[in-house]
């Protein structure tokens, strides 16, 4: 696995599980949190409902209450209770009741009963009921309810009490179908203490229905009113209101309807035994919500309000803060991938940079580098890699240059010992070809013709030639060891340009020499042979330097020796012809003007007294020949100055001169 992808993964797994945590916690923290607000939200609906449901009822006693206070039924019963003939109190109580109604559209009825439940008056729905017959006591009686639930609690009812009855199915008789359900509102009418009968007062249950059907919005459940009943168990656990009217009053239509078949037996035990609190469904996961009370001031009668929802109905919330957690989770991953990814690819890129670097260095090319302004630990890194590089490239430099120095020194040695020889075989017959030439020249008469003397003379002057060259040849072959001892060096420079002053002079070259600044210790060698090294390297610079330019000579010292620097403002040297100018035999004067042998002299001298010779040179701005000599503390010949390694660098750049 790539070191970018193995980044990315510890990035990824460094960051992802705390992340995920954190949104799975605020995630169940805020589901948690909405639920519980759900949960004390619908029970405060509950609340709601049961206070409007026993204000409704309230309202409907006081209005009971209050009927009962009216004139015109208190004089119908005055008439009543006198003997006489109540029939006109009875049409005035019949046309207020009837106008009552009117007023009033919750009102179904409105009766007035006896003691023995004979119903005397009654008014129902925008009717006056005409009497059938006529009681024990000689009133007319339009029904008796003798035998009916409400009037038998009724007798039980204190003096200002108000008893409500069952909600439930309005029935005529068994035969007739069932009307619309109603409440029946019963108080006491009594006349100078003596109870003379009670006022019965139907209300319709629209009103209620409205009520309880409005309380949730439809698409997140609905509400029910059930009975709570431990004494009249066949109305235990009807439902009084439910959003199917056919689930309604299951013990009048006699279904199956009950709360526990419809919500199912744990539901129904749970709703039984708990006063309020919620239960959810298992077949369908919706929560029952329900709050019980009891409009007639019986715990073992009760009714129970409550809400069937929709759990993901009434969740969604919670879903929707789970997606925008979800959303805001997947936002921040992604910005994490992409920000692990950036800090991956900013640690790799630049290892990966530096391993292609490695691959090139290791393949040979020391010009690579880094050159990076980092300051981190990659920055570290390709710093101590540029370090390495320069370091090989400096040690290749050196071994590259030692190499040149064994390989000019070898060949300096073969050439040396080849000339050295073929110029002790051919020195002899060339001394006895001038001798012989000599010789005839003088004893030429006088009437030689002028041409044979001319040539005469040529062929002495190319033997004196050939013997300077064999001369050099010898000198260069024998590589005598120098005869060391304390030598000052700017004394012998001096000297040297003494010697090459007037040779300067005539080619209108001018010989500048700057004093060193400073005390120059002496250095170890042969004053001979140094001195020969210096006439060679400045003749070549005046030889080079054109009229009227000038020959500069400087000092100094250099770590542990002395240079020596000799410019001129010549040409300079081609750079294909730089790395030759040592070799024997090589020069780049006319023909006839040099040997070729004067610098590779020099070398092996310099070379013998543990120096450096280096030639500078740049194209039209002249030729810089360094001269480095060990002092006597130094250490002495054979220990070469380490100053020359730069010179090595300029030598395969720079430019023209010639040499000879």
């Amino acid at each position: 696995m790539r070191l970018r992808s193995k980044l990315l993964l510890l990035l990824a797994a460094a960051t992802l599980p705390p992340l995920l945590a954190i949104l799975l916690y605020a995630g169940h923290l805020s589901s948690r949190t909405l639920e519980e607000q759900v949960n004390r939200d619908m029970h405060l609906l509950l609340q709601r409902g049961v206070a409007e449901v026993e204000t409704l009822l309230d309202n409907q006693k006081a209005t009971a209450r209050a009927l009962a206070e009216v004139p015109v039924l208190r004089r119908y019963l005055d008439a009543v209770t006198d003997g006489g003939d109540p029939g006109e109190a009875r049409s005035r109580l019949e046309e207020y009741l009837l106008a009552f109604q009117e007023a009033k559209p919750t009102v179904q009825g409105v009766r007035f009963l006896d003691l023995r439940g004979n119903s005397l008056v009654k008014v129902k729905q925008g009717r006056i009921v005409p009497p059938e017959g006529t009681g024990d006591h000689g009133l007319p009686v339009v029904a008796n309810h003798a035998h009916k639930k409400f009037f038998r609690d009724a007798r039980f009812l204190e003096s200002d009490e108000v008893g409500v009855s069952n909600f439930e199915l309005g029935s005529v008789s068994p035969d007739k179908d069932f009307c619309p359900a109603m409440i029946r509102f019963t108080t006491p009418l009594e006349h100078g203490g003596e109870r003379l009968g009670y006022l019965v007062v139907n209300v319709w249950g629209r009103h209620l229905d409205r009520m309880l059907g409005g309380m949730i919005a439809e698409r997140k459940g609905h509400a029910f009113l059930a009975e709570y009943n431990r004494i009249d168990l066949p109305r235990d656990g009807v439902f009084l209101y439910h959003p199917d009217e056919s689930k309604r009053f299951a013990n009048q239509r006699r279904h199956s309807a009950y709360l526990g078949g419809v919500l199912g037996e744990p539901a129904a035990r749970r709703i039984h035994t708990q006063e309020q609190g919620m239960v959810v469904l298992p077949d369908s996961g919706d929560r029952i919500y329900f709050n019980r009370f009891s409009p007639y001031g019986d715990p073992t009668r009760a009714w129970v309000l409550g809400i069937r929802a929709d759990t993901a109905a009434l969740l969604s919330p919670t879903r929707e803060l789970l997606f925008s957690i979800a959303a805001v989770g997947l936002v921040a991953l992604l910005a994490i991938l992409g920000l692990s990814r950036w800090a991956a690819a900013g640690v790799t890129t630049p290892i990966h940079r530096l391993a292609s670097k490695v691959r090139r260095l290791a393949e040979g090319d020391l010009s690579v580098r880094c050159r990076t302004d980092r300051s981190d630990e990659v920055g570290s890194l390709a710093r101590t890699f540029d370090y390495l590089a320069d370091s090989l490239e400096q040690a290749q430099r050196e071994r590259d240059q030692a190499e040149e120095q064994a390989c000019r020194a070898a060949k300096l040695a073969s050439v040396g010992e080849l000339a050295g020889g073929l110029a002790h075989e051919i020195n002899n017959p060339l001394n006895n070809i001038r001798s012989l030439a000599t010789l005839i020249e003088r004893d030429l008469p006088a009437d030689v013709p002028e041409r044979a003397a001319r040539d005469l003379r040529t062929l002495r002057q190319e033997c004196e030639q050939c013997s300077r060259i064999i001369q050099g040849l010898l000198n260069f072959g024998r590589q005598m060891d120098p005869e060391l001892r304390e030598v000052d060096l700017p004394t012998l420079v001096e000297q040297s340009l003494q010697l090459l002053e007037r040779k300067a002079r005539a080619g209108g070259v001018g010989l500048v020499y700057e004093q060193p600044s400073g005390p120059v210790p002496p250095v170890l060698g042969d004053p001979h042979q140094l001195q020969q090294v210096l006439v060679n390297v400045l003749l070549n610079a005046i030889q080079a330097s054109p009229d009227q330019s000038a020959v500069r000579v400087t000092m100094a010292c250099a770590g542990e020796g002395v240079e020596v620097r000799v410019a001129d403002e010549g040409a300079g040297i081609p750079r294909e012809t730089l790395d030759r100018i040592f070799d024997p035999f090589f020069s780049t004067k006319p023909e006839g003007q040099g040997s070729g042998l004067g610098l590779s002299v020099s070398y092996g001298i310099v070379a013998r007294h543990g120096g450096e010779i280096h030639v500078d040179s740049l194209p039209g701005a002249g030729t810089t020949v360094r001269l480095s000599l060990p002092t006597e503390a130094g250490g002495g010949a054979g220990e070469p100055v380490a100053e020359g390694r730069a010179a090595d660098e300029t030598r395969t750049e720079e430019g023209v001169n010639s040499v000879g």
